[in-house]
């Protein structure tokens, strides 16, 4: 496999996010800084990957409309924590308590905007700094919701559509489940409904947002691993497996653990699919490739699994990885959570389904997503874990006939389930490599052919784009 690499430059402080536009299926890229004179800056890879196409500028004296009383310039004083692309080819930003909206499509003579050309902007409403944006699927009457998750432990949710004016309004957040920073918020795909979100307190939370409350069963707690990173990257001093970053498919919630493993879970029954183990300290952050649709309708296939089966990780170690989760028998994105998978994103309704989902079938839904291994007798349980446990030690002494197996496992609190960490030489990792600089983000896209290319934002001051993984 030979990987190019490029850069999108012009950033002049460290980037601390990136996004793709999976919403609106075009070729921009977008990235946000911790400073400088133009912290949000944005590039067409199709139209030039070298040269920016538009930059919006810390300080201006344009006036624009405003769900804020206040009229005050954007400060962007500590950075911009996140950025996400939303339907109408609208470009959302974060910076500490605050959060505002561009139009990327309005007239500009120069590549500068202003700050304060905003079309929406909500000004501290936050308790705390925001870490992340996730914007939902669009439903048949154009409306969707934006969330952003912040460091005093909430998950805000707003209801948008055409009339920017009222996001604000509509305003709910969910509260009550993190005790410690929320660092991580995600809708399912294809779903304005069903949203995660990941915390510092080593849990995950599978929300019913219509009822501004988790679904039951849907609280997970990330037990430790036996085989954790330290935080040297040492054997000694296991860190806890805090949750640093999160991604969603349709079958599989994949969870960045502090504890330099990844936790995939079924996003239908709320149980562990295993761990992967392939970084040496912290896993930072987590990206599904999602595929980039150039057919004539621009629809997601989102149901397909194919389209859902690469995640990308990055560790503090500045190793990443390229998993193949088709492979092996706990990934679940591909064989193991593919039917299922096909399911969850039908009923989830994508672009084009009712609005707000059908009831009955999101009711349908839940009660699967809620029935536990505890309905079934013990017995057959216990039979079922052995038959599992002696397939894999078979499965394992034929790949690696000279190895030896390593028998610990940590017990997961909420499914009573073993978390069996990967090994790092394991074939669901087709890649692994070192980045040259300590990692703040990814994001990534896969092509109709297969292609996938990883942008990275990181501490140097441009984008790294690596392409040609297959």
């Amino acid at each position: 496999m030979k990987v190019s690499v490029s850069t999108l430059e012009g950033h002049t402080s460290s980037v601390l996010c990136v996004a793709l536009d999976h919403t609106n299926n075009s070729s921009c890229v977008a990235a946000g800084a911790e400073s400088g004179p133009t912290p949000i800056r944005l590039w067409d890879t199709r139209i030039n990957g070298k040269t920016c196409q538009l930059a919006i500028h810390t300080h201006g004296t344009a006036t624009a409309s405003s769900s804020s009383s206040s009229s005050s310039t954007v400060p962007f004083h500590n950075g911009v924590t996140s950025v996400a692309f939303a339907p109408g080819h609208l470009l959302f930003c974060s910076w500490e308590q605050s959060i505002a909206a561009y139009d990327l499509r309005l007239p500009n003579k120069t590549v500068l905007q202003s700050c304060d050309d905003h079309v929406w902007l909500l000004e501290n409403f936050a308790t705390d700094e925001i870490n992340q944006i996730s914007i939902s699927a669009v439903q048949a009457s154009g409306k969707w919701k934006v969330a952003c998750c912040e460091d005093g432990g909430d998950v805000h949710v707003f209801h948008a559509g055409a009339d920017l004016d009222a996001i604000g309004i509509d305003h709910t957040v969910l509260s009550g489940v993190h005790t410690n920073l929320c660092t991580g918020v995600r809708w399912q795909p294809g779903s304005m409904r069903c949203l995660y979100s990941g915390s510092m307190d080593a849990t995950i939370c599978m929300w019913d947002v219509s009822k501004s409350k988790p679904i039951t069963g849907g609280h997970i707690t990330c037990g430790n691993d036996a085989t954790g990173a330290s935080t040297t990257g040492g054997s000694q001093l296991l860190n806890p497996p805090f949750v640093n970053s999160l991604d969603v498919s349709p079958s599989v919630c994949a969870v960045g653990l502090g504890d330099g493993t990844i936790g995939l879970y079924n996003t239908r029954t709320q149980q562990s699919l295993g761990r992967l183990r392939g970084h040496d300290s912290a896993t930072a952050c987590v990206t599904f490739a999602r595929s980039v649709c150039d057919d004539e309708e621009g629809e997601a296939k989102e149901g397909n699994t194919q389209a859902w089966n690469h995640l990308f990780s990055a560790g503090n170690d500045q190793k990443i990885c390229l998993w193949n989760l088709d492979e092996g028998t706990n990934g679940g994105g591909g064989r193991s959570g593919g039917r299922s998978g096909g399911r969850s994103g039908g009923r989830s309704g994508g672009r084009g389904g009712g609005d707000n989902e059908d009831q009955e079938e999101w009711d349908e839904y839940l009660k699967e997503s809620t029935t536990t291994p505890s309905s079934r007798s013990s017995k057959s349980k216990k039979h079922k874990k052995k038959g599992k446990r002696r397939k894999k030690k078979k499965k394992n002494e034929e790949q690696r006939p000279n190895e030896t197996k390593d028998t610990e496992a940590e017990e997961d609190t909420n499914s009573g389930q073993k978390e069996t960490a990967v090994d790092p030489n394991d074939d669901r990792i087709p890649v692994r490599f070192e980045h040259p600089h300590k990692i703040n983000w990814l994001d990534a896209s896969k092509s109709r052919n297969g292609g996938m290319r990883l942008f990275v934002a990181d501490e140097s001051n441009a984008i790294t784009v690596y392409s040609g993984f297959q």
